[in-house]
């Protein structure tokens, strides 16, 4: 049993690249992350085909719903104005949250 051969050197962008037995790898910050490995296996396997259609699927239907009943599209638009509001009550009281911190950290 033999240790694999292997060395490091370092680009001018200062990425290291480790040489192992021929394949170079690239030890950036993607090798420390811990989404990475979610990520590859993704990759490996990726979703069925069906399910990709499906956001498709559902435009149509909505849009021929909105035909049939024009009303559909006045509850739509409330539905996601409501939505939005929502969200942006959230972000302001958590963007004010962190100011608050902020102040206090550097206070």
């Amino acid at each position: 049993m033999g240790v694999a051969n292997s060395n490091e050197t370092q680009d001018p962008a200062g990425k290291r690249e480790q040489i192992v037995e021929g394949m170079a790898t690239q030890a950036g910050p993607m090798s420390m992350c811990p989404m990475a490995s979610i990520c590859k296996g993704m990759a490996a396997k990726p979703p069925s085909r069906f399910l990709l259609m499906i956001p498709g699927l559902v435009l149509i239907l909505v849009g021929v719903l909105i035909l049939l009943e024009p009303k559909v599209l006045i509850w739509l638009i409330a539905a996601v104005s409501i939505l939005l509001g929502v969200v942006l009550l959230i972000m302001g009281n958590f963007v004010r949250k962190l100011g608050e911190q902020l102040r206090k950290a550097h206070g």
